[in-house]
């Protein structure tokens, strides 16, 4: 997660005690939800990330076999 987004994710998260010390409980519970729509948003990127990493990682490693088979074979 950036820097950027994970100060906005703090103030959200500031902002929704905020409302509710306040007892504004709408409004306390509109900001934690946008809170967590973003630390969501986050996540499922830092998943799409890893599993993008893993397949290269796969793909990497089944070619190294191939060429390491194929010179074998030779």
């Amino acid at each position: 997660m950036k820097r950027r987004h994970r100060l906005i994710l703090e103030a959200y998260l500031n902002l929704g005690k905020v409302y509710f010390e306040k007892k504004e409980y709408t409004l306390a519970n509109e900001i934690l939800e946008r809170a967590e729509r973003m630390a969501k948003k986050e996540n499922e990127m830092v998943k799409y990330t890893q599993v993008l990493l893993m397949a290269k990682s796969c793909l990497s490693a089944s070619r190294s076999e191939e060429v390491r088979l194929f010179y074998e074979g030779q």
